[in-house]
């Protein structure tokens, strides 16, 4: 007989297991499984002892039962790294309200699917914030120096006559030799402040 645990949990104490819970027995009493209900209130996910109790013993059970996948995973990649244990533990997913499961070949493939989709995302959105920060660096609001100011003024106003006021030239030569990492439009605006540039120069 299929030995399955079954996971349940709610994220507030004004939300009710009791449906949930339902389900689940409903399911495996179908299926004629033998079956423990685990179940838990968190306002956490990060913190999730009775899902952890069941990660720990892996090997006594032949599948994991949940109503849906949120209440499995915190995240895209805890669904990922979750998934990938039980499958190293031959411990199939059954996903009731998505219609996945992982012993037939039909379930297999939506899961592998919805995780192709969600490392997807995933990717993307770190994508996006990768461009966000390359976008703020160059616009120096971030990790740069914004102001260039005491000793280094000197050199600045050096260099920007001797290479012309070239942007790229000046930026390497702060770095080299003052350990001063600033924009484009830092090196304008000390420009503009020092009356090193005309108005309307690019």
């Amino acid at each position: 007989m299929v030995k399955a645990a079954c996971y349940a949990r709610v994220s507030t104490k004004n939300q009710d297991l009791d449906r949930q819970i339902e389900k689940l027995e409903d399911y495996c009493n179908y299926k004629d499984w033998d079956y423990n209900i685990y179940s838990e209130k968190r306002s956490s996910v990060k913190d999730r002892p009775k899902l952890e109790k069941i990660f720990n013993n892996l090997n006594s059970f032949d599948c994991l039962v949940v109503t849906k996948l949120d209440r499995f995973a915190r995240s895209t990649k805890d669904m990922i790294s979750r998934i990938d244990t039980l499958d190293s533990e031959d411990v199939e997913l059954v996903i009731i309200e998505q219609n996945i499961d992982t012993s037939t070949m039909e379930g297999d493939l939506m899961l592998k699917i919805l995780m192709a989709f969600a490392e997807f995302e995933r990717k993307m959105i770190r994508e996006r914030l990768s461009e966000g920060y390359r976008e703020a660096l160059e616009e120096g609001r971030v990790g740069r120096n914004k102001k260039i100011s005491g000793e280094v003024e000197s050199d600045f106003r050096e260099w920007w006559e001797k290479y012309g006021g070239s942007p790229s030239v000046i930026r390497a030569l702060l770095d080299s030799r003052h350990g001063v990492q600033v924009s484009n439009k830092t090196v304008y605006n000390t420009a503009d402040r020092l009356g090193l540039r005309e108005k309307g120069d690019d």
